[in-house]
């Protein structure tokens, strides 16, 4: 069961990569734009340009360091979730509804699982791992539910599904 969850957090977290890409990219060609939180340009370049790369950084120490330990991709996983406090307001509809969801499926979740895995990759008491394990399938689908409903969502700004 290990192993499965390991590779599933691999992925996902490569699909967080992606998104701070993004976020950079975004970022350079839209230097004094404010996020959608806080419309603050400052607090989106400390996002982009501290906190992200110090993430990363820690978190592909840990998986340099510890291979097979699965709290470093649940980092990169948590930076996924970072990137989404980062974006603008205008980045586009079909943009920030991906960070959103990215967020409210795999966001959030990959920190209370981090917690739950530190420091050595394994959860204590281990009689509750199997639970935990069972927790993640519901999670991540009923936030897939929510967002792919067809009502506005009342967070963020009236979200709708683009799709």
């Amino acid at each position: 069961m290990k192993t499965v969850f390991y590779r599933i957090v691999l992925y996902i977290s490569g699909v967080a990569l992606i998104l701070n890409g993004l976020a950079l990219v975004d970022f350079v060609l839209h230097p004094a734009a404010g996020d959608h939180n806080f419309h603050s340009a400052l607090f989106r370049a400390v996002s982009v340009l501290v906190v992200i790369p110090l993430t990363l950084l820690v978190g592909f120490l840990i998986i340099r360091r510890v291979p097979g330990n699965v709290v470093g991709p649940l980092l990169i996983m948590w930076s996924g979730s970072v990137a989404y406090y980062s974006i603008r307001d205008d980045i586009g509809q079909v943009w920030f509804s991906l960070y959103y969801f990215y967020n409210i499926a795999f966001g959030w979740f990959s920190l209370f699982l981090l917690i739950l895995h530190f420091p050595d990759g394994t959860i204590y008491p281990p009689v509750t791992a199997s639970w935990i394990y069972r927790i993640a399938i519901p999670n991540v689908l009923s936030g897939t539910l929510i967002f792919l409903s067809q009502a506005v969502l009342p967070v963020p700004a009236g979200i709708i599904n683009p799709f």
